[in-house]
């Protein structure tokens, strides 16, 4: 049952995954480089949280939320609007998650 249980939470999570894209892709017609950095960075953030610090559902959602506008305001301030986007949010993918690696990582263990 356990397997199970991860196996659709996992179709989920891609689920929305695949829906955002298509929103983003398909309707928006914006080419998103670093969109798996958003998408990770908020759910590394709320892992990273909840299982190294104990903290519960609620707050670890919102900080996920934080986490991910931080990172996506980041983005979005150096690369601006027009040609030079994909060229800021290629490199700033790749790095994002060292940067929240390397942030959460040291924080101190509670349990």
């Amino acid at each position: 049952m356990e397997y199970l249980a991860h196996v659709l939470v996992m179709v989920c999570l891609y689920g929305i995954l695949a829906t955002s894209f298509n929103l983003l892709i398909g309707f928006g017609g914006i080419f998103a480089l670093a969109h798996a950095t958003f998408y990770a960075s908020g759910a590394y953030a709320a892992g990273i949280l909840a299982t190294k610090l104990g903290i519960g559902f609620p707050f670890t959602m919102l900080a996920g939320m934080v986490v991910t506008a931080g990172i996506g305001l980041l983005i979005g301030t150096i690369g601006g609007v027009g040609m030079w986007s994909p060229v800021v949010a290629l490199p700033a993918a790749a790095s994002a998650s060292r940067v929240v690696a390397i942030i959460f990582l040291s924080l101190p263990r509670t349990t």
